[in-house]
């Protein structure tokens, strides 16, 4: 089971413009040895919210490139900052702004 972290969040590090939510659900493979989210399955839990990002904007990601070029991306890099760890199975709350 998720452990409840909302009270100790900042309020001030929550984005005051609107933002996406997506809920993801994480399962127990998808943690390390001490329960806690991997930190590599973190990022495909992003990937998967960011296409449901654009998927609400109305853009595709399944049509030909041609179509769409802008639906391929190329990371080079990617950084993550954990506010608060994830630990056990359950519901994944992530805002994309």
């Amino acid at each position: 089971m998720s452990e409840d972290i909302s009270s100790e969040l900042d309020p001030d590090s929550i984005p005051s413009r609107p933002t996406f939510i997506y809920r993801s659900f994480v399962h127990a493979d998808g943690r390390d040895s001490l329960k806690f989210l991997h930190s590599e399955r973190f990022i495909i839990h992003v990937e998967r919210a960011i296409t449901a990002f654009y998927r609400s904007l109305g853009l595709p990601c399944d049509v030909e490139v041609e179509e769409n070029p802008d639906q391929i991306q190329l990371m080079q890099q990617i950084q993550t900052t954990f506010s608060a760890p994830f630990r056990g199975t359950g519901e994944l709350i992530i805002h994309v702004w």
